[in-house]
């Protein structure tokens, strides 16, 4: 069975650094998998949309950029 994924991507400002850390657990707490140190992944749900969805309103509402992706795959190759 194949999984699909969503992938959160992010960049928030140097200043203040307490955005980096709130963002970061909140991706923690929702069981988000660190890619990068700005990228993260969980299976494709509802619940991951919804929890993916709150988190860019979120990143945004503290001066960042953030994007969604559906991935049909990933692959080390």
């Amino acid at each position: 069975m194949a999984y699909r994924w969503m992938v959160f991507v992010h960049q928030l400002p140097a200043h203040p650094s307490n955005a980096r850390v709130k963002i970061w657990r909140r991706l923690q707490q929702v069981g988000a998998v660190a890619l990068k140190n700005a990228v993260h992944v969980l299976p494709e749900s509802a619940q991951a949309r919804e929890d993916f969805e709150w988190l860019r309103g979120e990143v945004i509402g503290l001066g960042g950029q953030a994007a969604i992706f559906d991935v049909p795959s990933m692959s080390d190759a």
